[in-house]
């Protein structure tokens, strides 16, 4: 035998660099792009910046969202409405009924959207509360072992709250907490997405009724089925399969990368903290590797302003052309996964509000002209009050006060610029799109 170990190390070291060699000669010429770019290709990746108007819509929509985790209230009414101009709830629900889409608990209040082949690929993760997120489930664990068969009478059938209430005698309130603490634990969920936003409505809080109350007084009936997650089914979901050997476990690692691919088209290690702990940079940068030696994916330095390496898919390298050369206009939530808000970036040009639910951001093109804090309290406008795209840029409002999901009634505004509202510049374009009454150093919005 000639050479020993030492040389099958060299030799393997080798090959990688030769392939990467080959790998970095095939890659289509490509020039850094400035950290401005970044915004409107996320958004573009993310169809923030062509909303559509259909239930195709919609599932195209979801597609890039599948895996992401966030707090439930905001899916219906900023991811999607966001993603989807008229968003209706029916066609969720409609989803959710003719498909194997599912939404998974991924702690407190949080949730993810999946399909049910893709629960492995969430497996052992725990999902990061936001910055400002004071919840905790510490107040009621969830003994799983006990709670199940308690509720289920089969762990493989499914069932409408009023068969889980027969079996469990439990009283109604406490069922339907012991149902969220077990969603919220990613053990249970329900097949319609309208028992989440029903909860979400009630705050997941139950009034107790007597079960012989609920079926022998109709005005009973009544109360308690508009007070509880009454729609839908409710199921266990099934314990993940743990890897069977370490090239399955790179397997499910390559799946996440190309997850996240699809749901960011660039990675890098900033992009991934939002991400659960299976979706972290430090997880999935052995997969990236093997993939880039493939030629599944490119290494690299896309844009500038990114600290260390960067990853995109060859197919966003081919089409960011095409997407950078749009001029949209569209708004998204810092909290939104294709905001920035939160990930260290340098070159923007400009300052980018805390990653915040009550926050939020309009872009026309690469340009950010108006940043909106607290819910529309405090406005930053960043274009003169004569621009003519003014009526499209407080498209953001139009949007809230319209959404068919958790409409907001009236939206007050308190400070346009760090100045009084009412005597604003910008006061008479309010005026054209809406109901806008001047108050004592505040402007209120209606339809």
């Amino acid at each position: 035998t000639v050479g020993g170990a030492g040389d099958e190390i060299c030799d393997s070291e080798n090959l990688e660099r030769l392939l990467r060699l080959t790998r970095k000669e095939a890659a289509p010429a490509f020039e850094t792009l400035p950290a401005d770019a970044l915004p409107l290709f996320l958004a573009s990746q993310q169809r923030l910046t062509r909303p559509g108007s259909t239930r195709d819509d919609l599932q195209l929509a979801l597609e890039k969202l599948l895996g992401y985790t966030a707090s439930a209230n905001l899916w219906e009414t900023e991811f999607l409405a966001a993603r989807v101009s008229s968003y209706s709830p029916a066609w969720m629900d409609s989803l959710m009924q003719e498909t194997d889409l599912l939404w998974l608990g991924r702690g407190q209040e949080k949730i993810t959207l999946c399909f049910r082949d893709q629960l492995d690929l969430l497996a052992d993760g725990e999902s990061e509360p936001e910055a400002d997120d004071s919840s905790s489930n510490e107040e009621n664990p969830v003994d799983t072992e006990a709670a199940l068969p308690a509720i289920f009478p089969n762990l493989q059938a499914k069932y409408d709250f009023t068969h889980l209430l027969q079996h469990s005698g439990l009283p109604s309130g406490e069922l339907a907490q012991r149902l969220w603490n077990l969603a919220w634990a990613g053990k249970v969920t329900n097949d319609s997405f309208a028992a989440l936003r029903k909860g979400i409505e009630t705050r997941f809080k139950v009034a107790d009724i007597s079960k012989s109350e609920a079926h022998t007084r109709r005005s009973g009936f009544s109360r308690w089925q508009s007070t509880r997650p009454f729609a839908g089914n409710w199921y266990a979901l099934p314990e993940p399969q743990p890897p069977e050997d370490a090239m399955d476990e790179l397997e499910r690692q390559k799946d996440r990368v190309r997850l996240l691919l699809d749901r960011y088209g660039v990675l890098f290690r900033d992009l991934l903290l939002r991400e659960p702990s299976t979706f972290r940079w430090g997880r999935l940068f052995k997969a990236l590797r093997i993939m880039e030696l493939s030629g599944e994916i490119v290494g690299g330095y896309f844009f500038e302003g990114i600290p260390g390496l960067q990853f995109i898919s060859p197919a966003a390298l081919r089409t960011m052309p095409f997407h950078l050369s749009e001029e949209p206009v569209f708004w998204l939530g810092a909290a939104d996964p294709a905001s920035l808000c939160g990930v260290s970036l340098t070159g923007l040009g400009y300052d980018l509000p805390e990653r915040r639910p009550s926050h939020h951001l309009v872009y026309h093109g690469r340009k950010l002209v108006m940043t909106s804090r607290r819910s529309g309290r405090e406005v930053e406008i960043h274009v003169p009050a004569d621009e003519p795209n003014m009526v499209r840029y407080f498209g953001l409002f139009r949007d809230w006060l319209e959404r068919l999901v958790s409409p907001v009634p009236v939206i007050v505004i308190e400070s346009i610029n760090g100045e009084d509202p009412t005597r604003s510049a910008y006061l008479p374009a309010l005026r054209d799109l809406f109901d806008t009454r001047a108050e004592y150093k505040k402007i209120t919005l209606r339809k």
